[in-house]
């Protein structure tokens, strides 16, 4: 995860800006989101960033405290995937903020579960009432809805339409839009074309920072009880000096950083498996950069250069692999349990013939973990079986393969089915942390039985009690370290 403080401000109490973001998207002149931030913003404000499935508030707000801030008003402002995994999440898990700006991302499943609508309703029922501030925005594209069943998705606008009643068919043009307003309840709609990745990413580099120095400064001055400098015409930025124009840098093997870090985190939000996200440009690192060169059609050498970067930034906008048949689920875990029944197991620790076989499957060597290597050889095999492709691409590492889950739409978050236990079902992949909730080394496996009495069964390599075979496990759906499961049916 990525994390840091950029401006600390000054005061007794002052508010804490908690953004959520996916990387920043920059092109050549753009001014830098940090100056745009502070310039919008209160003066005495503490602004921090954090990843879309960044930490919980509590936590953020004790990182805060470790860089003096003593208190005031928390404000949490997402972007696309920083709308759901980001807030969303905040405010399911109990979070109380006095202000949300959700910009693009306020999607659903489609058809929407129950949650989805009521995560946010009463935010905007307080914003309409005057006692919080609740912004969102959204362009109109609506294709996500179009996509083959199992992979289509309710877009932000049809959402936005749904909780305020408001019908939002006039988007305006930047910076502006159509804005629509009661109370301190705020909805900004822009004209977009039916897939527009340009007008997407404008919603990160243009219209977030507009609504932060339109709604969300000007708001906070009035809750601390300090006056706010007017705010500059709609279009013109206030920054305390010109900003540098700043390029970023060529990244390749050797290579060490936060954009790095940054560089890993996006990789694995498309699917790709660069290993820990730590800052360190490995041989990982290169694979996965390699592998998203190949798919896009570009010099595979494992440099990040523009046209690399260009790449990742235009992929949020790829159409999703079609839906698998129905037996992909049963024949997955029909690969699993021949393992299973074949005594699979190590020869020497994390190696082996069938264990390194695993791992070479998805160009990791010895003596690498294998659980994800195991349950991407299950999957892949079962679709070859099939004559088809699998929906996702698999993975040697587990937080990879559920985003790719997420990102394909086929994933259930442990709280949901938790709510709803006849969600997980046989042949779906199950997802756990290894450590402490929020440490990064997780686990997979294949679910072999439904949910029964709050447990279920569960086909794993390299976890379980018997770490150095695949094995049969029993589980908990109480257990902390659950994550949830990716559906292949």
């Amino acid at each position: 995860m990525t994390a840091r403080i950029i401006s600390a401000g000054s005061g007794e109490r002052r508010p804490l800006v908690l953004l959520f973001f996916v990387p920043p998207i920059r092109r050549p002149g753009d001014p830098h989101m940090d100056d745009q931030i502070r310039a919008a913003l209160p003066g005495a404000c503490v602004i921090a960033y954090s990843t879309p499935d960044g930490e919980t508030v509590a936590a953020a707000e004790a990182r805060a405290r470790k860089a003096g801030w003593p208190g005031g008003p928390l404000a949490l402002v997402g972007f696309s995937a920083g709308c759901l995994r980001g807030i969303r999440q905040r405010l399911r898990e109990g979070a109380q903020p006095d202000a949300v700006i959700a910009i693009d991302g306020t999607h659903a499943s489609l058809p929407p579960a129950a949650w989805q609508l009521d995560v946010w309703r009463p935010f905007i029922a307080d914003a309409r009432a005057g006692r919080r501030l609740f912004v969102a925005t959204c362009t109109q594209q609506t294709y996500v809805e179009q996509l083959p069943a199992g992979q289509r998705y309710m877009a932000t606008v049809t959402l936005l339409r749904r909780l305020t009643g408001w019908p939002l068919a006039s988007p305006g043009p930047h910076p502006l839009g159509e804005h629509v307003s009661e109370g301190d309840l705020h909805v900004h709609s822009y004209a977009s074309r039916d897939m527009d990745g340009t007008a997407h990413s404008d919603q990160q580099t243009r219209v977030l920072p507009e609504m932060l120095r339109l709604h969300l400064g000007p708001w906070l001055a009035r809750r601390m009880g300090a006056a706010s400098t007017p705010p500059a015409p709609f279009g013109e930025r206030v920054t305390p000096e010109p900003p540098t124009p700043v390029v970023p840098r060529v990244l390749r093997r050797g290579a060490k950083g936060e954009d790095v870090e940054r560089w890993q985190e996006r990789l694995i939000e498309l699917g790709y498996d660069p290993g820990t996200p730590d800052g360190a440009f490995g041989p990982l690192t290169e694979r996965a950069t390699r592998e998203l060169q190949a798919d896009a059609g570009l010099l595979v050498d494992g440099i990040v250069g523009p046209k690399t970067r260009a790449a990742a930034e235009a992929a949020e906008a790829k159409t999703l692999p079609p839906a698998p048949p129905a037996g992909l689920a049963s024949a997955f875990l029909a690969r699993a349990l021949a393992d299973l029944a074949a005594g699979v197991r190590e020869e020497r620790p994390n190696d082996g013939e069938a264990v390194g076989a695993y791992l070479r499957a998805v160009g990791v060597a010895p003596p690498a973990h294998w659980c994800a290597a195991a349950v991407t050889c299950w999957m892949r095999d079962a679709a070859r079986d099939l004559g088809i492709e699998p929906p996702v691409r698999g993975s040697a590492g587990a937080k990879a393969l559920m985003a790719q889950f997420q990102h394909a739409g086929r994933w259930h978050p442990a709280d949901e089915i938790r709510r709803d236990p006849g969600l997980l079902q046989p042949g779906d992949v199950a997802v756990w942390h290894r450590g402490a909730p929020g440490a990064w080394t997780g686990h997979v496996a294949a679910a072999e039985t439904a949910v029964a009495g709050g447990r279920f069964a569960s086909i794993d390599g390299n976890g379980g009690p018997y770490g150095d075979r695949v094995a049969r496990t029993q589980r908990s759906l109480s257990d902390p370290l659950f994550l949830g499961v990716g559906r292949l049916r």
